[in-house]
């Protein structure tokens, strides 16, 4: 539990707070949160992750309307369905999931942050 509260709130909450300041002073920044589907849909069993990403967009959408007049641009990106380790040991469970998609399948981390 603490990890996951660790990982989802306080790193981003911490890091907003250590870079946004300077970004409101220049003028200009931008802030990028990655969060989830799970954030906007319940899942049986993902809970406690869904509310801290939940939690997330909450912040995220808050420090749009803190620091976007300053000129500070704050966004979330919220993929749905990614195949990354920490979902490895539940692949049953993902891939029932996965076919309520429309694309009926789990992405690769490359197709959230491909390179061109």
């Amino acid at each position: 539990m603490r990890f996951i509260n660790t990982t989802n709130l306080k790193a981003p909450f911490y890091l907003v707070a250590a870079f946004a300041p300077q970004m409101v002073e220049q003028g200009s920044g931008k802030i990028i949160n990655i969060t989830t589907v799970l954030a906007h849909k319940g899942f049986a069993g993902a809970s406690l992750y869904g509310a801290t990403e939940a939690a997330l967009t909450l912040l995220t959408r808050s420090w749009a309307a803190e620091f976007g007049p300053a000129g500070v641009n704050v966004n979330a990106i919220a993929p749905h369905l990614v195949r990354t380790p920490g979902i490895e040991g539940n692949m049953e469970v993902i891939d029932q999931v996965a076919k309520t998609l429309p694309v009926r399948r789990w992405a690769k981390p490359a197709e959230i942050a491909a390179k061109e």
